[in-house]
Formats: C-alpha cells, sequence, structure tokens
C-alpha cells in the first residue's frame, strides 16, 4: 500500500506537560485537563477549534478515582468536539484517526490526551479480579502480569540471539544517564551503575525491577493539525514524515520472536519507505520501553544491527549522552515517566524544535513496586471448555479444523487459517518441547506462595500448538528453550492445569 501522498501533510503543533513523578490529591481527569489545556496554550489555538479529542484507554484504579472517559474530559474543559473517543491502548491507532480526519477535512485539530495519578492513587497494571475469574489462560498459571509476558519473550531471545540481562543494564544505564539531564526526569538526581542493576529485585526473571518502568502521576498532550494549517499559525512545529503500522499475535501461544516479519519489522518498513530513509540515517530514537528488552527488540526489528550483533551494538556509550545513536533522550518511560507512547513522542517533538523541558517538576517516584493481585480459577468459555474438560480428565483436547486440518489453542470460533467453523477435537500426545519459560519471583497465586521461585512455562506440542504450563521441582539454571518435556496435571477443586517436567533422559 503506498501512502506517500500523505507523506509531510500532518504536523503536531502544541505540546502539553502537567507536573509528574508523585503528585498526591489528584484525580486522573484532572492531569488530562491540564495537559490539553496546556497543549491548546502551545498550540496558540482556542478550545473551541478543536475538532476531535481522543484520550488514552485506562487501567482499574484502585483508590476510589471514577472511570475517565472523553465526555467526561470534554465536558471538564467546556468543549463540544465531533469526535471523541478513548478506544486504543497505542499510539499508532490514534495517529491514524488522526491523519484520516485532518486530511479529510473532517476536523481542523486533532487532541490526544493522556493523564492519570498512577503513582499517588495506587493504579496498576494487574489486572484485579473482581468476579472469581480470571482474565485470561495465564492467570491460571499465576502469570497476572504484563512484565511476565514480555519477559517469556525476552527468554526466548536470550537463546535465539544471545542477548541477556548484561545488554539490558546497558539500556537501563543509558536512560538513567540521560534523566541526570532532564530535570523534570522522576529519576533525575539518582544516577545508576552496574551495581545497583544487578543488585535490584528479581521479579519475573530473567526481568529484575530495574528492567520495567515505574508508574507515575502527571499527563501528556498533543494537537494536530494539517501543515497547511500549522503555516498560518506563525510558530514551529513538526511535521510527520512518514509512518507505518502493523499487528501481530500478543499470546504466548501464537507469537513467536523469531518471527522475520513483525509488527516492528513491517510497521518500520512502511515508515522508513514512505519518509525516503533507512535506520542508518537516524540520528535519535524515541522508542516505547515499558522494559529494558522492549528497546532491544525494536532496535533489532527496526534494522539497526544485525540479530547476532546484539551485543556488539546496544552500549550504554552508543545509547547514552554523547553516542552515536542517542535513545529516549528524556530518560524514557524508564527513567523519566510513564504516559504511554507519548513520552517518548512529546519528547520527540521537544528535541525537534530545540526546545527546552517545560512544566515542573513532581515529587520522586520512591521506591518502585508492582501490585499483588488475588487469583482466581479460569474464565472457560463455550470455545475453551472443551479443553479444560480435557485437563479434568488429564488429556490435552485441542481443536482441529475439519476443513484444513490445522490445530489451534487458544481455542476459537473460526479456524485462523481458512475461516471455517467446522471444527472437532484431538487429543494431543503429553510431551513437547520447551519453548520459553519466565521465574516468577513474586507470587500472584495463593497456592504457590511457598513454591517461589517458580515458572511459568510455554510448551510447543506441536508447530501449531503451544500450551500454557507451570513447572516446580526443577532448577531454572537447568531449563534450556527447546528442552523435551513431558505434561502432567496439578488438579485443584473445580478445575486442573497442565503442569511441565523435563522428560527423563534414558
Amino acid at each position: 500500500m503506498n501512502l506517500d501522498h500523505l507523506k509531510n501533510k500532518i504536523a503536531i503543533v502544541g505540546v502539553g506537560y502537567t507536573p509528574q513523578g508523585k503528585v498526591p490529591g489528584r484525580t486522573a481527569i484532572s492531569f488530562h485537563c491540564e495537559a490539553v489545556a496546556n497543549a491548546i496554550a502551545d498550540a496558540g489555538i482556542s478550545k473551541n477549534e478543536i475538532d476531535a479529542l481522543y484520550a488514552y484507554r485506562h487501567f482499574d484504579a484502585l483508590a476510589g478515582d471514577f472511570d475517565l472517559t472523553c465526555y467526561a474530559l470534554a465536558e471538564q474543559l467546556g468543549i463540544r468536539p465531533a469526535v471523541i473517543s478513548q478506544e486504543y491502548f497505542c499510539t499508532r491507532g490514534w495517529l491514524y484517526e488522526a491523519i484520516g480526519l485532518l486530511t479529510s477535512g473532517l476536523a481542523r485539530y486533532f487532541v490526544i490526551s493522556y493523564g492519570d495519578n498512577a503513582r499517588s492513587g495506587r493504579r496498576s497494571f494487574v489486572k484485579e479480579l473482581k468476579d472469581g475469574k480470571s482474565t485470561d489462560d495465564l492467570a491460571v498459571f499465576g502469570d497476572l502480569s504484563t512484565m511476565a509476558k514480555y519477559a517469556m519473550q525476552a527468554r526466548r531471545a536470550m537463546d535465539t540471539y544471545g542477548t541477556g540481562p548484561d545488554v539490558w543494564k546497558e539500556i537501563s544505564l543509558a536512560q538513567r544517564d540521560w534523566a541526570q539531564l532532564n530535570p523534570i526526569a522522576g529519576m533525575h538526581g539518582k544516577p545508576l551503575n552496574d551495581e545497583a542493576y544487578y543488585a535490584s529485585e528479581m521479579v519475573a526473571a530473567p526481568f529484575r525491577m530495574l528492567d520495567a518502568t515505574p508508574t507515575s502521576d502527571g499527563g501528556r498532550a498533543l494537537v494536530l493539525t494539517t501543515v497547511e494549517r500549522a503555516k498560518a499559525l506563525g510558530h514551529p512545529y513538526v511535521v510527520i514524515r512518514g509512518f507505518g503500522s502493523a499487528n501481530q499475535p500478543v499470546s504466548p501461544s501464537r507469537r513467536r520472536v523469531e518471527d522475520a516479519e513483525s509488527a516492528a519489522y513491517l510497521a518500520s518498513r512502511q515508515a522508513f519507505d514512505m519518509a525516503g530513509v533507512t535506520p542508518a540515517d537516524i540520528d535519535a530514537c524515541e522508542f516505547y520501553d515499558c522494559f529494558t528488552y522492549t528497546v532491544e527488540a525494536t532496535l533489532r526489528d527496526y534494522g539497526f544491527f544485525k540479530k547476532e550483533q546484539v551485543r556488539d551494538f546496544i552500549t550504554r556509550e552508543r545509547l547514552a549522552p554523547g553516542g552515536s545513536l542517542p535513545v529516549n533522550t528524556s530518560g524514557g518511560m524508564l527513567s523519566e515517566a510513564y504516559f504511554m507512547g507519548l513520552t517518548p513522542l512529546a519528547e520527540s517533538v521537544m528535541q525537534r524544535q530545540r526546545r527546552g523541558l517545560p512544566g515542573p517538576r513532581g515529587d520522586d517516584f520512591g521506591e518502585r513496586g508492582i501490585s499483588m493481585t488475588e487469583f482466581f480459577e479460569p474464565r472457560i468459555s463455550a470455545d475453551t471448555k472443551a479443553y479444560w474438560d480435557g485437563c479434568r480428565e488429564h488429556k490435552l483436547m485441542v481443536q482441529k479444523c475439519k476443513v484444513c486440518g490445522r490445530l489451534r489453542i487458544p481455542a476459537s470460533y473460526v479456524c485462523q487459517n481458512c475461516l471455517s467453523t467446522e471444527t472437532e477435537l484431538v487429543e494431543m500426545k503429553p510431551e513437547g518441547t520447551l519453548y520459553s519459560f519466565v521465574v516468577m519471583h513474586r507470587a500472584f497465586h495463593p497456592s504457590v506462595q511457598d513454591k517461589v521461585p517458580y515458572i511459568v512455562a510455554t510448551i510447543d506440542l506441536s508447530e501449531d500448538v503451544r500450551i500454557l504450563a507451570n513447572m516446580f521441582d526443577v532448577d531454572p539454571d537447568e531449563l534450556k528453550c527447546g528442552a523435551e518435556v513431558t505434561i502432567d496435571f496439578a488438579d485443584s477443586e473445580t478445575y486442573s492445569r497442565p503442569i511441565a517436567k523435563l522428560k527423563e533422559k534414558k
């Protein structure tokens, strides 16, 4: 798909910051309002010129805060935009919406906002299970954290590409170095060294606490419009030269680190082609960095280095101030503040305009922490019932398409290969190979409290079928991706879940 006609058509004309860090006594919507008001003032426009208002979707509030909606945000701002939405967690979703609305003439000015009291309001990225049921299959095995899902990918990358904590340490330290130059960064005045990184608490091995971004109070907002309208405003603006978007499986049962055409690969090629550049032309990068490994994976899939060169390419010296490829120059979400995709994007605008960093600094982040949550039984749907019923009988029952023969798990109503709804059940042998695993150093399930550290693993039963399982009574240092395993089952009062064991050598 050729999108060259959209090149250099859209501009970012306003950036709004708020106090950040720990700012107690405020609601999430108050940060949204302040960020949007500051962005409108920065753009030099009237609030009544805003035709489209988008706000990021939010996670559950744990401190009695009301759920935030765009309708409430618009009402508090005293505006009546024609289009409002909060359907996206990610930057690329609203970017495509902005381009469509602005180039079609359906909107004059488009505002995107993120605001939260996550630090002082204890907003958590760990889902609260309020109805006695898990939210996905991973919860059955005690894996309720986003960190664990990324850690499992990172574990496989260690085996495939030779990366590891000594590489991620370089990313963590480089971004902390940038934070020392940013007076509003949460980690400003808190330099980091090798010893401190390795001493940080292990949470979901191979990830330590310092591999993860902390939460923050505060907000960000941007104002976008057409380049023609931006010129008429008479002040500096930043033009979007190229963009791209792609999707991939997110379930650990389907996602593969080795995918040569990952979503990042495909989206970056679209953006590079539209902009007429290559990775070699890039002077600096602003990446989404919820975890250190995310930066590595993005650099790799974007094509900044060959996959076998990860240890030579990713160094503190290269990514930090004075390096040949500066990355996340505000400190990123790891060391400045977590505001979804608006953290790197706002910094990109500020750097491109060579502006100073606006706004007052909030209190320090303090110590990092991950919220605990209670574990519940699996959420069983009409599609997944056969699998869990099979587990109760200590059988691995998997869907098979009657038309094309494709096996599939997680279960689904239609075949992902041919879209047929005709299906049957087949029993898989209780053996396979270890695709990846994460070592949980914090228990998210009362039944495994005494098992910490325990393991959540992904097991390949065949080319198409990958299941989740726990592993107990095994030294994590003895595990390697590709190891042969057998499957047993652990029974509770209401369900059974798979347990993987290393296959005994004959």
